[in-house]
């Protein structure tokens, strides 16, 4: 039995001239940053996650989680990061860590 097999990569034009770099779309490089937001006299805090563009300074995404006052360490904090960076990454995003 004989078979063949023909490959036709999408990314290479039939005239095999390179790509415009216009036509290329590039992620932009994120890093993850956090703040801590607590009201005086609350048990509660807010842990707001920010996606920063590294190129513009601008945020891209942003994730808030209520966490408890008391559960204010660093490795909670650490973990919702590493979390939010998956999060990042499925969306196609480069996560700069």
């Amino acid at each position: 039995m004989i078979t063949s097999h023909y490959l036709f990569p999408r990314d290479i034009p039939l005239n095999n001239k390179p790509m415009p770099q216009s036509e290329i779309v590039q992620k932009p490089t994120v890093t993850v940053r956090h703040k801590i937001n607590t009201s005086f006299g609350s048990i509660n805090s807010d842990l707001i996650l920010e996606a920063i563009d590294v190129n513009t300074g601008e945020v891209v995404k942003t994730k808030t989680h209520r966490i408890c006052s008391f559960d204010v360490r660093k490795s909670k904090i650490i973990v919702y990061k590493h979390e939010f960076a998956e999060e990042l990454r499925k969306d196609g995003l480069i996560v700069d860590e």
